[in-house]
């Protein structure tokens, strides 16, 4: 389910590049796959190094923009 929700997801931005669906159509999608993205950390059960590596990604993402 998590394969075709992001499918879901690229289909509706692709789409909406290309004019074919609205903003709220991509808006929908992503919700999903953030609904599915959620039940995955559940899934897999180590909420905290998730945020531990999720933490150092984002620093390491601001130290890029800076």
């Amino acid at each position: 389910m998590f394969i075709e929700e992001s499918a879901e997801a690229v289909e509706a931005i692709l789409h909406h590049n290309r004019g074919k669906t609205d903003v709220n159509h991509v808006i929908e999608e992503l919700a999903d796959l953030q609904i599915m993205i959620h039940q995955m950390r559940d899934f897999y059960d180590d909420d905290q190094r998730f945020i531990e590596i999720y933490t150092q990604k984002l620093q390491r993402l601001e130290g890029m923009l800076e």
